[in-house]
């Protein structure tokens, strides 16, 4: 039972290395503009070609309250 425990904890712990490594590296990468601009790049051709468009998910909710509003709810 005592090995299994200790094989248990060696695997929590190199996971948790593993992650904090990860974060580590996509906090790098954040600095660095000019490659996450490159990534967006090379991911919006690719998508191109297997015709797929980029969107931009919808920042801030719908405005119901608005006179201009054509949505009827019953």
């Amino acid at each position: 039972m005592n090995i299994k425990l200790r094989y248990r904890t060696n695997d929590v712990v190199y996971a948790y290395s593993k992650i904090k490594d990860v974060i580590e590296d996509l906090k790098l990468i954040r600095e660095n503009e000019g490659l996450l601009h490159l990534w967006y790049k090379q991911a919006k051709s690719q998508a191109g070609s297997i015709g797929v468009e980029s969107q931009v998910p919808r920042i801030v909710g719908r405005q119901l309250g608005r006179d201009t509003c054509t949505i009827q709810f019953s």
